[in-house]
């Protein structure tokens, strides 16, 4: 981390803005901070802690204000400082809690602290963070150290040096491990202690089991009476060369014979677990041979079901083909049930007059009808039903003229002043009574009134063309003519 330029306004002893750049001071590496007692040496190096961190180091954090008495009332305090961590530039600008005067009235009001961090890009200055907790934050992370390293490792606080040159060794050694936290060298130091302890312990021990070892192979060369080693010979009296050569001799031929031992017990028990195993095969085909008999009796004992499942099962096999059989046989059944009731039915309809006017007089008689027969009559039918379609539109314009007249005939009796009697339509004379020439005869009762709510069908003609005596059922039918009805006319 690098400081380039510093700003600080109402900030201790300094009442106006004052600028320090350090890029200038630091062109010759070192810079020196010089002054009488006051001046504000240290008040530079804690404007720098508190740009940082917001806070200023040693005893000075505890004043209860960091604000100029020297500034004007309406001068806030504040603190700027540029610097770059790697190739990032970055702006931080802070301001300490301060009473400012009232806007209105008299006394002051708190103004509280404010903090507005921003990085170069490019040629502009992008803000980063406006809340102090987010700043500090962004701002620790940075330079990678809190306030508390900060002032024991770069900043030493005001006071601290001068009592570390006056203090005793005991008092010295307290401080360095308050200012530069030494803490870790004398955990550091333990474990090295520790160690050094567990290291001891461990060459005791190695030492007593190489006497242990020692007296052993004494005992071992007395009891083989390879040397001589004095009847007062003990752990710490050495032993002959040639001694010990024998020991290793008979201990050698010892350790091949119990190798010897060990691999014929390895080869007995390779050959027992063999046979171990063909046993147990063995008994693992007996328990399936045995299985399978108790199977083999099982299926034997059920013969009887399971021919009775194998005649079940071809019946089913059989039922299963016939089934198609028989819903076709169902099908032609229904079928044959409905054509009897269209049968039945179309008989009946034989009965009707309308059917009797199109067939000939023996239609009735069973076995009488034939499809000549049949065909002609439908022919004939169609043919009286287009002229009956052709007639509907007459008959429609003829209502709408009976209705009309109705009206017009209402509307002069209303006129006239005489309603009409009920079930009558009034007559129609002339101003001079009668027509000459002609009597005077009763009006006629009008017919009782229809619905107009929509067209009715055409009434039937009571007079129909019929088959003639000498007509035969296989010549052509004459086309029926039905009656239009006529208009009537009102008097």
């Amino acid at each position: 981390m690098r400081l380039h330029h510093l700003e600080i306004q109402a900030f201790g002893p300094f009442a106006d803005r004052q600028r320090v750049d350090f890029d200038a001071l630091s062109a010759q590496g070192l810079f020196l901070l010089n002054g009488a007692t006051g001046a504000g040496k240290s008040s530079v190096l804690d404007a720098v802690c508190f740009a940082l961190y917001g806070s200023v180091p040693g005893a000075r954090q505890g004043a209860k204000r960091l604000r100029s008495d020297h500034a004007a009332e309406a001068v806030a305090p504040e603190v700027g400082l540029e610097f770059s961590v790697s190739d990032r530039r970055f702006r931080v600008i802070r301001s300490p809690a301060w009473e400012r005067p009232a806007r209105r009235g008299s006394g002051t009001t708190t103004e509280q602290a404010r903090t507005l961090l921003s990085e170069r890009v490019g040629d502009r200055w992008i803000q980063r963070s406006a809340r102090n907790d987010e700043a500090g934050l962004e701002l620790a992370s940075l330079l990678g150290m809190d306030k508390e390293q900060f002032t024991k490792v770069v900043l030493l606080p005001q006071g601290e040096f001068a009592a570390f040159l006056r203090a005793d060794a005991a008092s010295r050694r307290a401080l360095l491990q308050r200012l530069f936290s030494t803490t870790r060298f004398e955990e550091l130091e333990k474990q090295f202690i520790e160690e050094s302890h567990r290291t001891a312990r461990s060459l005791t021990e190695q030492e007593e089991r190489q006497r242990q070892i020692l007296v052993r192979a004494i005992d071992e060369v007395q009891r083989h009476g390879l040397g001589e080693t004095g009847s007062g010979a003990d752990a710490a009296s050495p032993v002959g060369a040639g001694a010990m050569d024998e020991l290793r001799t008979v201990l050698s031929r010892e350790r091949d014979a119990a190798a010897r031992e060990s691999a014929d017990a390895r080869t007995a028990g390779a050959l027992a677990a063999a046979e171990l195993a063909g046993i147990e095969q063995r008994r693992a085909r007996s328990d399936v041979l045995r299985k399978v008999r108790s199977q083999q009796e099982d299926h034997e004992s059920r013969t009887p079901e399971f021919a009775a499942a194998a005649e079940l099962l071809l019946r089913h096999e059989q039922a299963v083909g016939l089934r198609g059989v028989l819903r076709q046989d169902e099908e032609s059944r229904g079928a044959a049930h409905r054509a009897h009731g269209d049968h039945e039915a179309a008989r009946a309809r034989l009965g009707d007059g309308v059917a009797h006017e199109y067939l000939p007089p023996d239609a009735g008689r069973e076995g009488s009808l034939s499809r000549e027969m049949l065909s002609t009559a439908c022919s004939a039918s169609s043919a009286a039903l287009g002229v009956l379609r052709a007639a509907l539109p007459d008959e429609l314009r003829l209502q709408a003229v009976v209705a009309e007249r109705r009206a017009r005939s209402s509307e002069l009796q209303q006129l006239e002043g005489r309603p009409p009697p009920p079930g009558r339509i009034a007559c129609v004379h002339s101003a001079d009574g009668p027509r000459a020439g002609r009597p005077s005869a009763p009006c006629a009762p009008s017919p009782a009134p229809r619905s107009t709510a929509g067209p009715r069908s055409p009434r039937r003609s009571p007079r129909r063309r019929r088959w003639g005596g000498t007509a035969r059922p296989g010549n052509a039918a004459p086309s029926p003519r039905r009656s239009m009805p006529r208009q009537r006319s009102g008097s």
